[in-house]
């Protein structure tokens, strides 16, 4: 399982894919002032809701615009999901053409990067976009 975490300054939005198909998402408040350790409670008691375990969740993508909590979310995600997560971000080789990781740190732009990388992966992964529309419908 892929599990896609986007920090930004007023919520934390998370996924989890298998494949192209998205399994669970949620929205957490951010808190600058929270530990790994306090996010780790909230996201694996998230994934055991929703019947997937902690364990299965074979890596994990990060695109932020809160640098404080970004090394709070990688140290999650190295001790408790024994994973070293992919920062999407500006200066990330993705391999993607164009003017990705040459934009400004903080910016708009990062997300939209992060988006694209998004719409890549999806479609490698095979997902349909002709079903785009029932999809976000859920």
């Amino acid at each position: 399982m892929l599990l896609a975490i986007d920090i930004g300054n007023t919520n934390v939005k998370l996924g989890v894919f298998v494949g192209a198909e998205l399994k669970a998402s949620w929205r957490i408040a951010t808190d600058r002032a929270r530990l790994a350790d306090e996010y780790a409670v909230t996201v694996t008691d998230l994934l055991r809701l929703d019947g997937l375990e902690p364990s299965g969740i074979a890596a994990v993508v990060i695109a932020s615009v809160v640098p404080v909590l970004t090394p709070v979310f990688e140290e999650l995600c190295r001790r408790r999901l024994k994973v070293t997560p992919l920062r999407v971000g500006a200066g990330v080789k993705t391999g993607l053409a164009g003017e990705f990781g040459r934009n400004r740190r903080l910016t708009r732009t990062v997300e939209d990067q992060a988006d694209v990388l998004s719409v890549y992966l999806l479609y490698n992964a095979g997902y349909d976009p002709g079903r785009a529309s029932a999809f976000w419908q859920r």
